[in-house]
Formats: C-alpha cells, sequence, structure tokens
C-alpha cells in the first residue's frame, strides 16, 4: 500500500525546568516550603503564548502527625511563561501544615489537523515534578 505524506507545521515549545525552588542534592528532595508569597521559577519561554499549567495536588501524606486517608486535592491554574509566579493563597486552601504536596510545571502546544477525512490530535508538552513540604506555621524561637 502507498503511504501518503503529510507536513504539519507547530511550535513546539522548550523544555521546562524549576529553577526555584532550587534542588541540587539529594537532602534538598523535599524541601519546606511557605505557602504565603510562595514563590516559583522556571526556564521562561519567550516563545510560547500558552501559558504555563501549574497542577498542585495532596493525597493526604504528612510529614508531622498521621496521613489522612482518602483525602485528594488538586487544583490547577495557568500563569503567563515569563519565569516566576508567587503561587496564590487559594491554591492551598485546605491543605494543613507539613503536608506533602506535589507540584506538576507544563507548558505545551496542540494542534487539530485533517487528513482524507480524519481528525487528529498533535501535542507537543514538557513538564517537571516538584514534591515539598507545605509549611503554614512558623514559629520562631
Amino acid at each position: 500500500s502507498e503511504v501518503d505524506e503529510c507536513e504539519v507545521e507547530m511550535y513546539v515549545p522548550e523544555l521546562i525546568h524549576i529553577t526555584q525552588p532550587n534542588i541540587t542534592t539529594e537532602e534538598e528532595l523535599l524541601p519546606l516550603c511557605y505557602y504565603d508569597g510562595f514563590k516559583l521559577c522556571w526556564n521562561a519561554d519567550q516563545n510560547n503564548e500558552n501559558g504555563v499549567i501549574l497542577i498542585l495536588e495532596w493525597i493526604g501524606k504528612m510529614v508531622i502527625g498521621n496521613d489522612i486517608p482518602d483525602t485528594h486535592i488538586r487544583r490547577t491554574c495557568v500563569v503567563d511563561d515569563d519565569g516566576e509566579t508567587v503561587l496564590s493563597n487559594n491554591l492551598f486552601e485546605g491543605i494543613p501544615d507539613t503536608a506533602v504536596c506535589h507540584l506538576a510545571v507544563l507548558r505545551g502546544n496542540m494542534e487539530y489537523i485533517n487528513i482524507e477525512d480524519e481528525s487528529f490530535n498533535i501535542m507537543a508538552e514538557s513538564h517537571e515534578f516538584l514534591s515539598f513540604v507545605l509549611i503554614r506555621e512558623v514559629t520562631l524561637l
């Protein structure tokens, strides 16, 4: 059988990399992050007009105290791809002090194409994950 060739042009964004919090050693794998004013930084992609999707998730795991089974909170927001944002406090609503949270940071692009009356989605995506301990209460000694 003969295979028809089809050319699709689409923007493929740069691979994303979280730069702050900066984790360089194994000891830093679970950084302590204060919820109020939590600044997140990544390598910006000036050509990405779709923004960056942030997906925060907590599944009941705690560092101090008992885990909370059957718990699942997921919140999503989209921010400009300018390399930094301060996370809204609303993202952390209902998530307690010392909770182990997971944050996915991703960017991508998608094109819809039709070839001989068939539709296809072509997607290019890059993401990175950050796990951290949410800090709500700070006690000064």
